[in-house]
């Protein structure tokens, strides 16, 4: 069997292996655990034992960083019956692979819809499926929707009309797409709201308003800058892709580069002005008012655009809300030992459930915690 099991670390194994691996786990519970052993004292330990810089992660994750499809996990099984998820931990001197089954123990939530308020003060109800048309009060086709995403580039608006303005509500649990007039796709995370013009034609600068996490695929057009406004900075930009996250309850406003340049100029201090590039991020902190500029990992903060929830490296703090958005659930995390633990994680929303990902971080006894409609109770 260990052959099997080496195989299947290195993605080698075969569907007939496959299934005999299944068959023997799902036999004994022993053989659960001898599973979990074999990889931790021959696999894993052995290979990323003790502090692990960067520069030096496994390929399974390295080569993940830029990729817009979606990927697997650290380790992936082929088949879904043998449901297990992956976790890397930092922060106490080893590093562990986690292998867990799919939970039975469920949370009872449902995300609201995301809604779309029109300019007449219309708010439609928008569900990820739907292919539709969306009408104004007078039956004319405005709007285009076609599944999670909203397409604004038939709209017909001429450069007398005055300036109207929709608005984009994506709740927690959801998240949402709109290709605006001008071509720039917008993906909304949840939790936040993105107000923008119907159309641009006639203006001289293209705005928009966000409260929340947007990943911004701007068009270009020299001509016509584009203005991305929250509460505490604006990013200013003429064609690029880039991460803004302006939660109103977090004190940070953090805008990240994947693509081209951006300036940042904060609302406060507009005569000082700050120009990132790719690979960096710029944090406005609203305690002190200050600005700061990092090199980052990008794939951190934009791999929720492709419905993926990934932590490398980050602090327990920062997962809870990850796992909070992307699932749309409350955790109150009663264990503050944690808090300053670092993970590496990498889960599909789409495949994986919440129970899947808290069940990965108890398999080693990290914590236990109960589960209560849509909250998470954390336990020391």
């Amino acid at each position: 069997m260990e052959d099997i099991i080496i195989k299947y670390l290195n993605h080698t194994i075969a569907d007939r292996e496959l299934e005999s691996l299944e068959e023997w786990l799902s036999r004994d519970k022993k053989n659960e655990l001898y599973f979990k052993a074999f990889i931790k004292d021959h696999y894993l330990i052995d290979t990323w034992s003790g502090e692990l810089p960067d520069a030096t992660l496994p390929d399974t994750i390295r080569n993940k960083a830029g990729k817009k499809k979606k990927t697997p996990k650290v380790i992936s099984l082929i088949r879904p019956m043998l449901k297990y998820a992956a976790i890397l931990v930092t922060g106490l001197g080893v590093y562990y692979m986690l292998f867990i089954k799919q939970q039975e123990e469920k949370l009872d939530y449902s995300p609201d819809l995301v809604t779309l308020k029109l300019s007449d003060g219309t708010v439609r109800e928008l569900r990820n499926n739907d292919h539709a048309e969306i009408t104004d009060k007078q039956g004319h086709t405005i709007i285009n929707q076609q599944e999670d995403r909203l397409d604004y580039l038939h709209e017909k608006s001429d450069a007398g009309d005055p300036l109207v303005y929709n608005e984009l509500t994506v709740p927690r649990g959801r998240r949402f797409n709109v290709l605006l007039s001008d071509s720039t796709e917008v993906f909304l995370n949840s939790g936040s709201t993105l107000r923008f013009p119907v159309s641009f034609r006639g203006e001289k600068q293209r705005q928009v308003y966000l409260k929340g996490e947007g990943f911004f695929a701007v068009s270009k057009n020299p001509d016509k800058p584009f203005f991305v406004r929250t509460e505490n900075i604006v990013v200013q930009v003429l064609g690029t892709r880039f991460n803004v996250k302006a939660y109103d309850e977090e004190n940070v406003t953090k805008t990240s580069l994947q693509e081209g340049s951006v300036q940042v100029n904060p609302v406060n201090t507009p005569e000082k002005p700050v120009i990132i590039v790719p690979g960096e991020a710029a944090s406005y902190f609203t305690g002190d008012k200050t600005v700061t500029v990092e090199n980052i990992s990008i794939e951190n903060d934009i791999a929720w655009t492709n419905n993926r929830l990934v932590f490398i490296r980050e602090p327990f703090s920062e997962v809870i809300k990850k796992i909070e958005r992307s699932y749309g659930v409350r955790i109150v995390n009663k264990n503050k030992n944690l808090e300053n633990v670092r993970f590496y994680g990498d889960f599909d929303v789409d495949e994986e459930s919440v129970e899947d990902v808290l069940k990965a971080f108890t398999t080693i006894k990290f914590f236990e915690y109960t589960l209560k409609g849509d909250l998470v109770t954390i336990e020391k």
